[in-house]
């Protein structure tokens, strides 16, 4: 089962050759100079590296640290210089390559690269620079590479990111953040990549992310924030982001997914909740804002124990349920040990792994024994307690088997305690939209009909006249929330 899946590799594209082998010209003699053994040079980069289908390999030269007056040959696309032991790039490094569009630099040591050292590569759209000692770069390092589309500068030293790196990159796309300690995150750092739909954010160290940080990036579809310290879903910061379709928040240590923990994104697709080891508690109307809600992936959250059956309602506070069209529903290695019949439309689901939980198996659960032989996993689902049904797959059991009891999962289960007594909080605005603008409506009503009530007096019936003898039947207008109209996205 696949969670629509997304993979992307910037730095080796699938139309790219892939090299088992990579045959280098042999080592300089001993009469060779440390200089052509130490520096690359246009003179000596076919008979050094690799030139084959449009593409310079040169990776894994053990004494490569420089670059000097490259002069990349015409019709060659892409220049791999991985796995050296470069430690600056300068003005100097490079002479032309106006075809070149793919740079991979990474696993190198650099840890500086002066202005204007990409110069020479005007159509330049890939450029890799991850598992580098960069901590700092020069406000015009990426001058003349307003074609960008993709850049990867993870696995560095970053601390501060200058919005200025990112000024010039007016057409990025993909932009990889990964694996720096960033201790900021200025809310203009991508004032100028508007056309930004991919943003890796993963272990950058963040314990909360600035409410406009998103601002500039509404264009954003896919976000992953993974192995953070988030402790509570970024609500105002995603709130910037209404074109979201894919958000990952695994590994960050976030307690519980609280009522209205999302803001409204009603294009998001995929969510994925994987190795929250603080994850408790996912509480009433948690995914109510995620009306377009495809793709659901819950696993190694080992300390949830309850998800609440309202948790997917879209219709907060409604006699009727309304639920988004979940396809692909992954619940796996948790606690929980229940779960409601109401709590999603089951029949609709494509795929569905609900295996290695805790489940409890009385009456209330016996509902389930359909479903999962209907989704063919029975064999992977088996119940936790009571003991006489441990470790038998509910598929194989018969719903007589499932007595009814006095079990609650928030009562009985000693790891719930902490949630016991917890009252869903719903914020303050949606509170008032639903409550206080009904109030405030009913009580207009109210004072208007009072005042027509008394000028009816004064004036003799006359309403009663223009409407023919008796009032008309009031009725309201209007159709579904626009907050959960439905769009179709292309997964």
């Amino acid at each position: 089962m696949m969670l629509c899946p997304l993979v992307i590799s910037v730095c080796l594209g699938l139309s790219t050759p892939v090299y088992s082998t990579v045959d280098f010209a042999p080592l300089e003699t001993k009469a060779s100079t440390t200089k052509e053994t130490t520096e690359l040079t246009s003179s000596t980069i076919c008979s050094r590296c690799t030139c084959i289908q449009r593409e310079i390999v040169c990776r894994g030269r053990p004494k490569l640290m420089d670059l000097a007056n490259l002069q990349i040959p015409a019709n060659y696309n892409k220049l791999v210089l991985s796995s050296n032991q470069l430690t600056r790039l300068h003005p100097d490094s490079f002479k032309s390559g106006i075809d070149l569009t793919e740079i991979d630099l990474t696993y190198n040591e650099i840890g500086f690269i002066a202005g204007n050292s990409f110069q020479p590569f005007k159509n330049l759209t890939t450029l890799c620079l991850a598992h580098n000692n960069l901590v700092t770069l020069e406000d015009d390092s990426f001058a003349g590479l307003e074609k960008l589309q993709k850049l990867d500068i993870s696995h560095n030293r970053f601390k501060i990111l200058n919005p200025a790196y990112f000024e010039k990159l007016v057409n990025l796309q993909f932009l990889i953040l990964d694996s720096n300690a960033l201790v900021h995150l200025h809310g203009s750092i991508f004032k100028n990549n508007i056309k930004l739909t991919h943003l890796f954010m993963n272990k950058i160290s963040a314990s909360q992310l600035e409410d406009d940080i998103f601002q500039y990036t509404r264009n954003l579809r896919v976000l992953h924030l993974e192995d953070n310290f988030l402790e509570d879903v970024p609500r105002k910061a995603l709130a910037k982001l209404p074109l979201l379709e894919v958000l990952y928040l695994s590994g960050n240590p976030i307690h519980v997914i609280s009522a209205m923990a999302f803001p409204k994104l009603p294009n998001l697709q995929t969510l994925v909740l994987d190795g929250m080891y603080n994850l408790g508690l996912i509480d009433i109307y948690g995914f109510t804002d995620l009306p377009l809600l495809r793709n659901l992936k819950i696993q190694h959250c080992t300390n949830l124990v309850y998800i609440d059956p309202q948790a997917f309602n879209l219709d907060i506070q409604k006699e009727h349920s309304r639920y988004p069209q979940l396809k692909h529903f992954v619940l796996h290695d948790t606690s929980v040990t229940t779960l409601s019949e109401k709590l999603l439309n089951w029949d609709d689901l494509e795929d569905l792994d609900i295996s290695g939980n805790h489940f409890h198996c009385n009456c209330n659960l016996s509902w389930i024994i359909d479903v999962v032989r209907k989704n063919d996993v029975n064999n992977n689902i088996k119940c936790h307690s009571p003991e006489a049904l441990a470790d038998r797959v509910i598929g194989r059991i018969q719903p007589k088997e499932m007595i009814c009891d006095n079990y609650h999962p928030m009562k009985d289960d000693g790891e719930s305690a902490p949630y016991h007594e917890r009252a869903p909080v719903i914020p303050e605005s949606r509170r008032f939209s639903l409550l206080h603008l009904s109030v405030i409506v009913m009580l207009s009503v109210t004072i208007a009909l009072s005042v027509l009530l008394v000028l009816s007096i004064r004036r003799r019936g006359f309403i009663y006249r223009k409407l023919g003898g008796k009032p008309a039947p009031m009725t309201y207008a209007g159709g579904e929330n626009v907050l959960y109209m439905r769009t179709t996205i292309d997964c």
